[in-house]
């Protein structure tokens, strides 16, 4: 069930993905322009116009596929007047002695007085849940740079050896890109700056 949450999401499959939406826009256009052109009945024109306007709302919502992602995060934190740092794509977590690492889909991460709030959403492959790590577990934070097959990353590291890989989701929601580094290295500025003096 984990296979979908570890396949990689980075510069190649957003081309593909880039590629469908561009896709799915021309035949949106074409099917709006053609019937009118070819002198189809009205009632045609309709259906086909309905179904044009409906590829190119998918491309259009598909510019911004993350942007309700990042608001979830800003809702998390505004409950109860959290620091929102990240959304995340993707998170790898690596514990030591697992005879591999485990995966979890779409979340965001907030800071909560001396603890953080990992929380990632429900899918198809699995329940959605929570994680609390306390400050003073965190052990140092990282950024690794983007290569051909995964974005920008976040890496967190926490007592015995336990290390989660974030891929950051962009702060404007787009689904055309992954975070910039300085958005990571924005929310790397964060986290060390709620650890406790002496951590890290």
């Amino acid at each position: 069930m984990e296979i979908l949450n570890s396949a990689s999401i980075g510069p190649a499959t957003n081309l593909a993905r880039a590629f469908a939406l561009a896709s799915l826009a021309l035949a949106g256009i074409v099917l709006l322009i053609v019937p009118s052109l070819t002198g189809a009945p009205l009632t045609n024109r309709i259906l086909i116009g309905l179904g044009a306007l409906a590829f190119l709302a998918m491309s259009f919502i598909g510019l911004f596929r993350y942007r309700r992602l990042v608001r979830r995060l800003q809702e998390d934190a505004n409950r109860d007047g959290a620091v929102p740092i990240f959304a995340f794509l993707q998170a790898e977590i690596i514990t030591p002695g697992a005879a591999r690492p485990s995966f979890v889909g779409q979340g965001w991460v907030v800071s909560r007085g001396d603890h953080l709030d990992i929380t990632w959403q429900s899918t198809l492959t699995g329940p959605g849940g929570t994680r609390s790590i306390a400050l003073t577990d965190v052990t140092g934070v990282a950024y690794r740079k983007s290569d051909i097959m995964v974005f920008n990353r976040l890496i967190l590291g926490m007592r015995g050896e336990v290390t989660s890989t974030f891929v950051i989701a962009p702060t404007n929601g787009s689904g055309l890109r992954g975070a910039t580094e300085d958005e990571v290295r924005k929310a790397i500025a964060t986290i060390e700056g709620a650890l406790p003096s002496g951590s890290g």
